[in-house]
């Protein structure tokens, strides 16, 4: 699941900078083989990022033992994710800023949604991921715990998802049953 994750960041991050640079080579030049190399090898690499996404959850779901993940891990990509998020929100303002036109405004039905499906499923992954982990806690316990339910659905939205990852991950650390070394201190 950690070594899925990674490639699946790296992915992300390779498409971003090909997407970059698919709309630096549209601006500054006319060579349209290049735009449209590197604007085909973007969406390559996004929608395999997707399908990878899409393969591992499956498997985290139907294979619970062979996929270890704790919170922290979920935490740490997420962290992981700032700068994907904060460059594809520019680039995400610049696009749409650029289909004001009045000629190009109908584009913005068709852009504003790809846009928010660019953004959203990467962040999607990882909370999937985190909801199956809080489902099989929960179910193991046999009880319900209302509060790790409702910060388990913020890890759905935007920019909560991080603080939600925290403290499910401070929740379960408070859980979890200290070793011999760490009572004694």
């Amino acid at each position: 699941m950690k070594k899925t994750a990674v490639v699946f960041l790296v992915a992300l991050y390779a498409a971003q900078i090909l997407f970059i640079a698919a709309g630096i080579v549209w601006l500054r030049t006319n060579l349209s083989w290049l735009k449209i190399i590197l604007f085909a090898l973007s969406a390559v690499l996004y929608v395999g990022a997707l399908v990878l996404e899409l393969r591992s959850c499956i498997v985290f779901i139907l294979k619970p033992g062979e996929n270890a993940v704790s919170y922290q891990d979920i935490l740490c990509f997420k962290i992981a994710m700032f700068p994907y998020f904060a460059i594809n929100f520019i680039l995400c303002v610049c696009l749409v800023a650029g289909f004001l036109n009045p000629f190009l405004i109908a584009g913005l039905f068709v852009l504003i949604p790809v846009l928010v499906g660019l953004t959203y499923c990467p962040m999607v992954y990882f909370s999937i991921v985190s909801a199956v982990k809080t489902f099989r806690i929960i179910s193991e316990k046999k009880e319900g715990n209302g509060a790790i339910l409702f910060w388990q659905v913020l890890e759905f939205f935007f920019v909560v998802d991080v603080l939600a990852a925290i403290v499910l991950y401070i929740k379960q650390e408070k859980t979890r049953p200290q070793s011999g070394s760490e009572r004694a201190e």
